[in-house]
């Protein structure tokens, strides 16, 4: 009797897992095995930080280390234009927002370049010792601010995101939004929180749910409230060992996620709505 009932228990704690798990692969709305374009970019750019989309379906995207922004229009899926900022430092995050592209580095400051032909240069300064090692940045419209996620740290109970208040020019020191490790962990049964191998190396805002999305290394993405509630996850598919190092949305909710791998060419994905 002891046996059967220790087997009937042990069979519905499997039941629910699996449920949940279904519950969480069914709320997450691209399908990642699946690309709707693939753009392939040229061998020059392999180490893409960062892309961002503006209103003339034109990407925008950075070079970790070359300190080179370009620009990949969608429908030819040809480089029309190249930008080459100071190489001051390793740039993580790119965004465009009004004729400006956004480029964080990876100490926390923030450059804003005009992407007309003059091409002006203004840098923010960042006194917050909390916000460095970018690895992710994006447009939040409804607050009018940049959300930046960085790297976790070991002693860390959360990915915190931070934010750049676009009307003052001036970072917020207070954590913007906190997504707890512990949500992340129960989804994810094969990571171990007090010994963390992945790290954020992207984030988007949807800008029709409002919900943000945070690639994980090349191991999974994942998507959250804007109260840091975590709603599902997604693994990549590994297809090619490529590692997710950008990630953006069109105006409509199309899911765009930037790919590198050291062996090949890097790759821009996007996953229609």
């Amino acid at each position: 009797m002891k046996d059967y009932l220790s087997t009937l228990i042990y069979s519905c704690i499997i039941f629910c897992l699996a449920l949940n798990s279904c519950e969480v692969d069914q709320a997450f709305p691209y399908n990642l095995n699946m690309p709707d374009q693939t753009i392939i970019l040229s061998r020059n750019i392999t180490d893409v930080a960062g892309i961002t989309i503006d209103t003339s379906r034109t990407i925008w995207a950075i070079n970790e280390k070359d300190p080179l922004i370009f620009s990949i229009d969608v429908l030819s899926k040809n480089t029309t234009n190249q930008i080459t900022i100071a190489n001051d430092s390793d740039y993580r995050g790119v965004t465009y927002l009004d004729g400006y592209v956004y480029v964080a580095r990876n100490d926390g400051f923030l450059k804003r370049i005009a992407v007309a032909k003059n091409k002006a240069v203004k840098t923010y300064f960042n006194s917050s010792q909390s916000i460095t090692d970018i690895s992710g940045m994006d447009y939040d419209k409804e607050e009018n601010r940049l959300l930046l996620v960085h790297k976790i740290r070991p002693d860390a109970t959360a990915i915190d995101i931070y934010s750049f208040d676009l009307k003052k020019e001036k970072f917020r020191a207070d954590i913007a939004i906190s997504i707890p490790l512990k949500e992340v962990k129960n989804l994810m049964e094969s990571v171990d929180v007090k010994d963390i191998t992945f790290h954020p190396t992207a984030l988007a805002v949807d800008p029709v749910t409002r919900q943000i999305y945070i690639t994980l290394s090349n191991r999974y993405i994942i998507v959250a409230k804007s109260d840091g509630t975590l709603i599902s996850i997604a693994p990549f598919p590994n297809t090619d060992n490529s590692v997710a190092t950008g990630l953006c949305f069109s105006k409509n909710g199309d899911l765009i996620i930037a790919f590198q791998n050291d062996n090949d060419k890097a790759k821009i994905k996007t996953f229609l709505r």
